[in-house]
C-alpha cells in the first residue's frame, strides 16, 4: 500500500538561490504544494531536485505564484528515476500570475524517466491580466495599487 505523504511549501521563506532536494521511496506518492508571491525588483531562483528511488514512486507537484513590480522567478525542476524505479508517475501542474509587462517567470522541466511504464503529465500556465480587465475593474473604483496588493497576499496562499 502506497504511502501520502502531503507537503506545502512556500518560496517566500527559503532563500533565494537555495537548491532543494527530494527522495521519493518506493511506493510512495509526495503530494508537494509549492508558492509565492514575489513583488520586489530581483531575481527569484530555486533549483528542486527529485529522485524517484524504487517501484511506484509518485510525485504529484502542484504550483501557485503571483509576481508583480519587475520580478522575475525562476523556478527548475530535474526529476529523475533510478534503475529499480517501475511504474514511476510524476504529475507537474504550476500555475501563475504575472501582474505588470516588466515582470517574468521562467520554469524549467528536466524529467528524466527511463522505464517504459512510467507516466509523465505536466502543465504550465502563466498568464497577466489585460489592459481590458484592469480599466474595467478602474471604472467599478477598484484601484490598481489596492489589486496588486490584494492578489499579492492572497494569490498563491495556503
Amino acid at each position: 500500500m502506497s504511502t501520502i505523504k502531503n507537503i506545502v511549501l512556500s518560496l517566500n521563506s527559503l532563500k533565494t538561490g537555495q537548491k532543494t532536494s527530494l527522495k521519493i521511496r518506493p511506493k510512495t506518492t509526495l503530494c508537494l504544494k509549492i508558492i509565492g508571491s514575489f513583488n520586489n525588483k530581483h531575481l527569484y531562483q530555486h533549483l528542486f531536485n527529485i529522485l524517484l528511488e524504487g517501484k511506484e514512486s509518485s510525485l504529484n507537484l502542484q504550483g501557485k505564484f503571483f509576481i508583480c513590480n519587475d520580478s522575475q522567478l525562476k523556478l527548475q525542476f530535474v526529476v529523475n528515476d533510478t534503475k529499480k524505479t517501475k511504474a514511476a508517475k510524476v504529475n507537474l501542474d504550476l500555475k501563475g500570475l504575472v501582474f505588470d509587462k516588466n515582470s517574468q517567470a521562467l520554469i524549467e522541466q528536466n524529467i528524466s524517466l527511463s522505464h517504459k511504464d512510467s507516466l509523465l503529465h505536466h502543465s504550465l500556465a502563466f498568464g497577466s491580466l489585460s489592459p481590458e480587465i484592469l480599466n474595467y475593474l478602474s471604472s467599478r473604483g477598484v484601484e490598481k495599487t489596492w489589486l496588486r496588493n490584494y492578489l499579492f497576499n492572497n494569490y498563491a496562499t495556503i
